[in-house]
């Protein structure tokens, strides 16, 4: 009979509910898992969020959890992504308060609040850039603009303005006269090169501590033209030396004040320490400080699936002088320090009476070209001074796979289980204009299923086409048959997404119920995981924790 599993990720449920699960509300989750015929619940674990803290009174969250799924006759899987040291897509200013004692992390992005204390105390620690993409210094002398084809543009000086800052957000506009330029020549654009029209802007000269720099046009200055191209090959920055200096790009997207806003929600400011310092939340209690501060920062390093900007309709193009040095909250394992603090988050989990350890190899929030990380020095030393990224992601790998093999015996020793998570892009060719998340690291998922794992789950349903999902599963079942551990599907979270969490669409039950088919009929795949409960849960105003009774009839449907 194959098996139903349940995930919660305590943070969603708690952003959703507005509040965290008491005791009771703990219990009444666990029961519900049951009721939906699980067998297993998983709960992923990190302690980047406060709520992991035993708290002044006692309080011991992951304790509470684990028992409430014994108290239900579950087996309790706690999840751990070794990478997911913090969050990269809420930023605050770099004006924000600094407070002695504060835990945060800080780049060209800004203040990152959402960070682990080991990491946030390491940073050294963290996936480094390569050599050689270091900003050569000097003014800014001329920055140029590329569009995709050689359609010739009805633009002029005054049509732009330059703006600068020193910090991320807060522009002033460049108030010294400058040329533009346009000129016809081939570039190498993805997939092929061809003749591209630029645009150059001269005679600037902006200062090395004005980093930050945004070129904006005027309502109606490209009469209605189009000016497009990918992220790569957008702009250029140059001295006044002739040399091109490395920048990072900023996407295209609302102000990140709506982020500052969201770290001052009430349950936010107990989930994030940064949040509790005092000095902080009087910067978060005052709305003109955050206009003032935020309204202009942008999303500079993100990744995005779709890297084409579209100049003519963003009419901003914003860039950040230098690259990011290094992967916030991402640990390198090649260090024996990251591995222990990994391991440290395991004991941590099988102290409390976890059952398994279910290993995570991923993190929210990517940069952009995250292929050119890990290059730290023991990287680097192993590779000979050279840039080799083939071998880089092979030491990069050994060391991970070395982690799994020492969590092995921990939890062995235990007498408890290991897991590991399989994702699509595993089997992805390493592409630079896709999102894979670990592209820095050969990830060695047929060691971890043949020689490390007891169980394997399958995360990598969203984001790709059904065709690319079946070619992985089967791969990933073949594998896992071999060497005679079981493989559960995990649910495709997006059928849930801004669904009401006790009435779904007709539409989306129909494209669970088909998943679900699909998955419990596959003869390599032993289980099918609901993820994850901040969806189809919910608090009520009696303060009663409800679930949605679509899902104990899909259940019910297939013999669960």
């Amino acid at each position: 009979m194959k098996e139903i599993w349940v995930a919660t990720d305590f943070y969603d449920d708690t952003l959703v509910n507005g509040q965290g699960y008491s005791a009771k509300q703990l219990r009444d989750l666990m029961a519900y898992s049951k009721a939906l015929g699980a067998t297993t619940a998983t709960w992923i674990v990190d302690d980047m969020w406060s709520f992991y803290d035993i708290a002044p009174d006692g309080r011991d969250v992951l304790a509470e959890a684990i028992e409430a799924a014994h108290a239900e006759g579950l087996t309790f899987h706690a999840v751990y992504k070794p990478f997911e040291g913090g969050l990269d897509n809420i930023e605050l200013p770099h004006t924000a308060p600094r407070p002695a004692g504060a835990v945060f992390w800080e780049d060209l992005r800004g203040i990152l609040p959402i960070t682990r204390p080991f990491v946030a105390a390491h940073p050294e620690l963290c996936m480094q850039r390569w050599p050689g993409d270091e900003d050569p210094g000097g003014a800014l002398a001329a920055i140029r603009l590329i569009k995709d084809d050689d359609i010739p543009l009805k633009l002029k000086a005054e049509d732009l303005s330059i703006w600068t800052s020193d910090v991320n957000g807060r522009f002033q506009r460049y108030d010294r006269p400058f040329t533009l330029t346009q000129r016809s020549g081939w570039e190498p654009t993805y997939p092929m090169g061809r003749t591209c029209r630029s645009v150059l802007i001269q005679n600037l000269s902006i200062s090395p501590e004005q980093r930050y720099v945004e070129v904006r046009l005027h309502e109606g200055a490209l009469n209605g033209q189009t000016f497009r191209n990918e992220y790569p090959y957008l702009v250029e920055l140059i001295n006044d030396r002739g040399k091109t200096i490395p920048g990072t790009l900023a996407l295209a997207e609302p102000p990140r004040e709506q982020y500052v806003r969201h770290l001052a929600r009430p349950e936010m400011r107990e989930l994030v320490r940064y949040a509790r310092m005092p000095e902080v939340r009087a910067f978060l209690d005052d709305d003109r400080a955050i206009a003032e501060h935020a309204s202009e920062m942008r999303a500079y390093g993100r990744a995005t699936s779709n890297r084409s900007y579209a100049l003519d309709e963003t009419r901003r193009i914003s860039i950040a002088r230098g690259k990011i040095p290094r992967l916030s909250a991402m640990l390198n394992p090649v260090y024996p320090e990251a591995r222990e603090h990994w391991m440290e988050a395991v004991r941590f989990c099988l102290d409390r009476g976890a059952d398994a350890i279910n290993i995570r190899s991923s993190k929210h929030g990517l940069l952009q070209e995250n292929w050119a990380y890990g290059y730290n020095p023991p990287v680097m030393e192993a590779l000979g001074g050279e840039v080799d990224t083939s071998r880089a992601r092979r030491v990069i790998g050994d060391a991970f796979t070395l982690f799994l093999r020492e969590a092995r015996e921990l939890v062995h020793g235990r007498g408890r289980k290991l897991g590991v998570h399989l994702m699509t892009n595993f089997l992805r060719p390493r592409d630079e204009s896709c999102d894979n998340p670990l592209e820095y690291m050969d990830s060695q998922w047929q060691t971890w299923v043949s020689e490390i794992a007891d169980f394997a789950t399958f995360r990598g349903a969203f984001g790709y086409r059904p065709e690319t999902v079946r070619f992985a599963v089967d791969r990933f079942a073949e594998a896992c048959r071999s060497a005679n551990i079981p493989l559960v599907y995990q649910s495709h979270r997006r059928y849930y997404t801004r669904q009401n969490p006790l009435a779904f669409h007709p539409d989306r039950i129909a494209c669970l119920r088909q998943e679900m088919a699909y998955a419990l009929g596959h003869p390599g795949v032993s289980g099918y995981e609901f993820y994850e409960t901040a969806r189809f849960t919910k608090i009520d105003e009696q303060n009663v924790l409800q679930g949605n009774s679509q899902f104990r009839d899909l259940a019910t449907e297939f013999g669960c």
